[in-house]
């Protein structure tokens, strides 16, 4: 999505991410199962999601936007 770049590894605690450029600001924030080490993102083609894989190999499906948006 445009303005928002994912990143990984916050504190080296594995957090995903996602910053608003635009506005300098954390728009969103997972932690809980990631590696700290890093690990693998993808965006959904609408921009409405980001895939994540956890450390324990399954995939979360993480929301990008508030329903009414």
């Amino acid at each position: 999505p445009l303005g928002a770049v994912a990143c990984v590894g916050a504190d080296g605690k594995g957090a995903v991410l996602v910053w608003d450029h635009a506005r300098h600001v954390e728009r969103h924030r997972w932690q809980s199962g990631y590696g700290a080490g890093g690990f693998p993102l993808a965006f959904g083609p609408d921009g409405r999601y980001l895939a994540a894989a956890r450390a324990d190999g399954s995939i979360d499906c993480l929301p990008l936007r508030e329903r009414d948006q």
